[in-house]
């Protein structure tokens, strides 16, 4: 009896340090120090750069909570307007969807949209009435699916026929990942089970939770311990976690149920890095932004030498002379994605004409009537020999 027990603690231990090492194994380690911001400007930055300026012919743009580049195509959604604009990679406008009402084919918020390039489709989220509108890039309908129950923020093509929603860690749904088949609308897996205690700050003002790489799918969330999954077709593991030494946040805050995200803040920014946003890879690169102490800090990540670069602020200056070092315009208009490996983003009116001398981009006129500007160009493989 004493050997059979002897035994079986063996066993356990043996399967815990098997288990412990698949996990360091599953997860590489992208270590972060916040304290050393090096900062350079685009030109050691970029070996490329091009400006699109967005035309909407006699209206301007309000506010812009979503651009994504994909298929040769720039999709904006503006939050302020209500309305999704498409625009060709020369900034001239394809089309605008706008489509307000409680009816069929209808939204009352763009909460997030993805884009399906099999069937040349947009898909609108709009989690208020729960379901996810599909129009064609002519803004004709091609057909709405009704989302289970819940409380969906994020949406995000997974292949070609199915597409992934997030569920931002609401109390009304068990799960925070459901794969949705596209045209049919049945669920076809449900994937992480929510964590209940973080359901109340885990998920908040994020611009994306989803980015494609090498052809895979990449999810990531605001509080889980910086990890980044990978979401294949039956299963979601960690990839990446990525860590901040004496800075991130402990295990312990993270398993504390606060009142809601404000309190969450409030005990955080003064200690740790917290809210990590715009995450995305190159072939070189891992890119994203957090927030440390008082700075917004843009993250530049060698993949291969595990080097690292954090940008405190924007100093283009290559056809401009914008400067902006200040968190709240830093954040807005640093890095937003990555197309045909160049990286993008853009910048916003007043950032642009209060943070320039010239008030000029690449032989341009910058007034209060300008659409954000979106750059995009190839970073250059040797960044740190600027360092």
């Amino acid at each position: 009896m004493y050997r059979y027990c002897l035994y079986i603690i063996l066993v356990i231990i043996i399967s815990s340090c098997s288990s412990i090492e698949k996990d360091k194994k599953a997860a590489n380690i992208v270590q972060v120090d916040p304290t050393k911001v090096q900062n350079l400007e685009f030109s050691d930055l970029f070996q490329n750069l091009d400006y699109v300026f967005l035309k909407t012919e006699g209206e301007v743009l309000g506010f812009i909570s979503k651009l994504e580049v994909v298929d040769e195509k720039i999709i904006v959604a503006d939050r302020q307007n209500n309305a999704l604009y498409i625009f060709d990679l020369f900034g001239k406008l394809i089309n605008k969807i706008y489509r307000y009402g409680k009816g069929e084919g209808e939204y009352i918020k763009i909460s997030d949209f993805c884009y399906d390039s099999k069937n040349n489709l947009i898909l609108i989220l709009d989690r208020n009435q729960g379901k996810v509108i599909k129009y064609h890039t002519n803004g004709t309908l091609a057909g709405e699916i009704r989302l289970p129950d819940g409380f969906y923020s994020k949406i995000y093509m997974i292949d070609q026929s199915n597409f992934a929603i997030y569920a931002s860690n609401e109390r009304l749904s068990e799960y925070n990942y459901k794969i949705i088949d596209s045209q049919t609308g049945n669920v076809l897996k449900n994937m992480m089970k929510i964590d209940l205690i973080k359901s109340r700050f885990l998920n908040f003002l994020t611009h994306s939770n989803f980015y494609r790489y090498s052809d895979e799918v990449f999810t990531y969330q605001i509080a889980d311990d910086g990890k980044v999954y990978s979401i294949q077709e039956d299963t979601i593991a960690a990839k990446y976690q990525i860590r901040f030494g004496e800075y991130s946040i402990p295990h312990e805050v993270l398993n504390t149920e606060f009142g809601d995200v404000g309190e969450f803040v409030d005990f955080v920014q003064d200690k740790y890095v917290y809210r990590i946003s715009n995450l995305f890879e190159t072939s070189n690169y891992i890119l994203f932004g957090f927030h440390f102490l008082d700075q917004y800090l843009q993250c530049i990540y060698d993949k291969t030498d595990n080097k690292f670069l954090l940008l405190s602020e924007i100093i283009d200056n290559i056809s401009t002379d914008i400067k902006i070092s200040e968190k709240w315009a830093f954040s807005n208009n640093s890095f937003k994605g990555v197309y045909n490996n160049e990286v993008y983003g853009f910048f916003w009116t007043d950032a642009m004409i209060f943070n320039s001398e010239s008030k000029m981009i690449d032989g341009q006129h910058i007034t209060e009537k300008t659409n954000p500007v979106v750059y995009m160009g190839g970073l250059k493989d040797n960044i740190f020999d600027k360092l």
